[in-house]
């Protein structure tokens, strides 16, 4: 099943999509940081809550794309039926959440690797926190697959495969903009999460005005509630596809 799924994302590129979008993040990092002298003072702390914000604003647009991807074939040849004689409703969810999830974890180990040669090629002055890097790993990937099983639930549901695409432009801009208005409104936006779990803090000062960046301690309650709404929201949108007249 897993084989199929691939097959029916040949010649689609959702692999030159997210590498593409993530060297666009590089290019903003790099360019921020030649700005800065703080930046390469301290690089590699500042870069993960800097491609927090980034992650923000581009992997919901990706996941919309990839799983309008995904799921378009199905609802284009309208072939649920025939398929659904021959799977399980909940193995082709499952195949489809899988791929999706692989793509998006192994976006992310390609977004480290390229911070780390960033700051190799920056000369960035503090040491690599390989904990914190894999605390980021974690908490964006379980935000990510959030926001997969939200958007997927969506994609299947709904044969115009623009809305999981709307969702991803909703959920990114959203995501970005929560940040003005604090953590309380933050909990309540799937997307917020990438910037909620992060485990470095920024603080402004006017006088001398300085941006001033430290290490915090995991966030580990809206972890289990990132968690939580992933396990309800995976089973709740498995169910209703199941119900889909078809």
């Amino acid at each position: 099943m897993l084989k199929v799924e691939m097959l029916k994302l040949k010649h689609k590129h959702i692999g030159l999509m997210l590498i593409g979008s993530i060297f666009i993040q590089f290019v903003v990092a790099i360019y921020a940081d030649n700005k800065s002298e703080t930046n390469i003072i301290q690089g590699y702390m500042i870069s993960l809550y800097q491609f927090a914000q980034l992650n923000v604003i581009i992997f919901p647009i990706i996941i919309g794309v990839i799983m309008s991807n995904l799921c378009d074939i199905e609802h284009k040849g309208n072939t649920f039926k025939q398929l659904f004689t021959m799977q399980e409703v909940k193995k082709l969810f499952n195949t489809k959440f899988i791929i999706a999830t692989s793509y998006l974890l192994l976006g992310l180990a390609f977004q480290i690797l390229g911070i780390v040669v960033i700051g190799q090629y920056l000369n960035f002055g503090d040491t690599l926190p390989v904990k914190q890097y894999i605390l980021y790993f974690i908490s964006q990937s379980a935000t990510n697959v959030f926001v997969i099983i939200l958007i997927q639930s969506f994609a299947l549901y709904f044969s115009n495969q623009f809305v999981p695409i709307v969702l991803g432009i909703t959920g990114s801009f959203l995501g970005l903009m929560s940040g003005f208005f604090g953590k309380l409104v933050m909990m309540f936006i799937p997307t917020s999460y990438y910037q909620l779990l992060t485990t470095v803090s920024m603080k402004w000062s006017r006088k001398p005005r300085t941006i001033s960046y430290t290490f915090i301690d995991f966030p580990v309650f809206s972890f289990i509630i990132i968690i939580s709404l992933s396990i309800i929201t995976f089973f709740v949108g498995r169910r209703y596809f199941k119900k889909k007249e078809v």
